[in-house]
């Protein structure tokens, strides 16, 4: 972003007044330009600001779209809150944003003076980054029909259909999406969307992931988790007697209901309590229907192979539904950690026994077959690479 100029009590508008009336004039002479300015300095002739009483903007906002520096929002009141940010609740602090932008006028020489300078660092922005992402400004003072300046970083076709809300105004966020696959990124995106749904019904706040850049740190985290998945295949596998088999198991697959107590029985779900770290409970397709899942997934490579025509796609459809009915990827705000639950459904062989924990803890291990579905996978998943949806 380019930076303000720096002043030291003098506007640019003042710099320009003075070139200009560098002739010696009589005492108490006055020239035309000078009295111009003067008028534009002059408070109680300025235009009346749009921006709503009581509207409030956080510190670091007011800075980088009135592009004002600490000092200048000093003697200002603000009113202290908290707010969090990759999972670490840290202090906020909301200004009068009318307060503000009065603070930005006074520094550029009144409002037409701040607008011209706004104006000039736009024509740099643009010029600078191409066509990537809306330049930083005050809401305010974008254009009243709705009309956005825009440049993108990736060539393509522009278009209102182009803008994601999730990407908003933030170069790191539309990095990230460019890097991520596209499932993966919406994925992501619900699962956040959903806990600041969460965060307003627990009165926790307007969303713990509302602003673009409280979303920049659990989406970083988000882009290296996806390293740890195979590619996801473009398109479903035609029927076959195998697959069928296996998509008729899967569309009776045991689910946990929208509402229930924690810790109850559900039908065709194991449950397991856990002590430690904490009182919890973990859901699990019972041993009889694990069965039939590994089960109808070795008949597949046997028939079909371990390749992208067999096992590497089937797995995909076991994945999605285990994500469906019972766990899949989640987000631990404070810990600033995502953890997919059905990410070993993706994996390769594990090592059985031994210091190698992830047979164990898989489903394979819950399963009379899981073991034989195991050994015959193509590749070994090492303890010493990530597993699929863990980091």
């Amino acid at each position: 972003m380019p930076k303000a100029p720096t002043t030291s009590g003098t506007t640019r508008t003042q710099t320009r007044a003075r070139a200009n009336t560098t002739a010696k004039k009589p005492k108490g002479a006055t020239s035309p330009k000078a009295q111009t300015n003067s008028a534009e300095m002059d408070p109680s002739e300025w235009r009346q600001s749009k921006i709503p009483n009581g509207q409030t903007i956080s510190k670091g906002e007011a800075m980088k779209r009135y592009r004002l520096k600490a000092s200048d929002l000093e003697g200002l009141k603000f009113q202290r809150t908290e707010t969090v940010v990759v999972g670490r609740i840290v202090p906020m602090y909301l200004y009068n944003e009318q307060e503000v932008e009065r603070k930005a006028w006074e520094r550029h020489g009144g409002p037409e003076a701040f607008d011209a300078y706004l104006e000039t660092l736009r024509k740099r922005y643009i010029a600078k980054h191409g066509n990537a992402l809306l330049f930083p400004q005050p809401r305010s003072y974008e254009p009243a029909e709705g009309a956005v300046y825009v440049v993108r970083l990736a060539p393509g076709p522009s278009s209102a259909t182009d803008y994601d809300p999730h990407v908003g105004r933030s170069p790191k966020l539309l990095r990230i999406k460019q890097e991520m696959p596209s499932w993966l990124w919406e994925t992501c995106n619900m699962i956040l969307d959903r806990d600041d749904g969460f965060s307003v019904g627990d009165g926790i706040g307007p969303g713990l992931f509302t602003r673009d850049r409280d979303r920049e740190g659990p989406m970083a985290a988000a882009l290296k988790l996806a390293k740890t998945y195979p590619p996801r295949p473009v398109d479903r596998l035609p029927s076959s007697p195998a697959l069928d088999n296996l998509r008729a198991i899967l569309d009776e697959a045991p689910r946990m209901p929208k509402n229930h107590e924690w810790g109850e029985d559900v039908e065709g779900m194991e449950v397991m309590h856990h002590a430690w770290p904490d009182d919890d409970y973990t859901y699990e397709w019972n041993s009889s229907y694990l069965d039939q899942v590994f089960t109808a997934l070795i008949e597949i490579i046997r028939v079909r192979g371990a390749g992208d025509e067999g096992w590497r796609s089937a797995r995909w459809e076991v994945y999605d539904k285990y994500a469906e009915c019972v766990s899949g990827l989640s987000y631990d705000r404070h810990e600033d950690r995502w953890l997919d639950s059905a990410g070993h459904w993706l994996d390769g062989q594990y090592t059985v026994g031994g210091r190698d924990i992830l047979f164990a803890i898989s489903s394979r291990s819950k399963s009379s077959v899981g073991k034989q579905y195991n050994d015959m996978l193509p590749y070994r998943t090492s303890q010493d690479v990530p597993s699929v949806g863990l980091m």
